[in-house]
């Protein structure tokens, strides 16, 4: 193409294209239109930074299943960790409702369903089950090889490690295999759920903690 055919470029007897700086009669070519250099040190920076922000929104998980209370925390979580199938999610808060000795699963699942359905008369569907519900994938505790609890210092946190350690040996697993990832304080604050952390705060997890022989016993009893 003529550089006489562009708007940009004065005519054939100027003195030659102001975008090129080509003389006048040569022609454009796709070598010869250059990226002026600080457009191209700010693509790569922008690259690189992106590529950095990527990296700080999913963190890699320690091996082993992974387990929490409410579908707050669980919705955080996923946004934070790359989980895939490693994520279970107890959707059941026991702080609340009866909590009868649990030797029959889906006896003990059924009763508190019904205790939660009660609240609002015909309401028995609109409770939307999630995949990662902990009950249903009850089996896949028999054969984990660890088990890991994410907690806080909440009452229904407390009652949901208890209830964790108690499903883990109905199902057939080791209670020994269970470690305990604990939020206790956070800028001079009790902890009481993982639902109330934001995800920076999240990511800033301690690491999981075996679960020793006694506190095993402690919510065992």
């Amino acid at each position: 193409v003529s550089h006489c055919a562009k708007r940009s470029c004065r005519s054939a007897s100027g003195p030659g294209c102001v975008r090129t700086g080509l003389h006048a009669g040569e022609k454009h070519s796709v070598s010869a239109v250059r990226r002026p250099a600080y457009l191209d040190r700010r693509n790569k920076n922008h690259e690189s930074s992106g590529r950095h922000r990527g990296a700080a929104l999913i963190k890699l998980l320690p091996p082993g299943l992974h387990i929490l209370l409410g579908d707050s925390a669980g919705g955080i979580f996923t946004r934070v960790f790359f989980a895939r199938d490693r994520l279970l999610i107890d959707q059941d808060v026991l702080s609340v409702g009866p909590t009868p000795r649990r030797t029959d699963l889906s006896a003990w699942t059924k009763l508190r369903h019904e205790y939660w359905t009660s609240f609002v008369p015909g309401s028995t569907g609109e409770h939307v089950q999630s995949r990662f519900n902990l009950l249903d994938n009850a089996a896949r505790l028999s054969d984990a090889g660890r088990v890991n609890v994410w907690a806080a210092t909440g009452v229904s946190e407390q009652l949901f490690i208890a209830s964790v350690v108690h499903l883990v040996r109905l199902a057939g697993g080791d209670p020994g295999n269970i470690s305990l990832v604990q939020f206790e304080m956070l800028n001079g604050k009790r902890v009481n759920a993982l639902g109330e952390l934001e995800e920076a705060q999240l990511r800033a997890a301690p690491e999981p903690v075996p679960m020793s022989i006694d506190d095993l016993q402690h919510y065992l009893n």
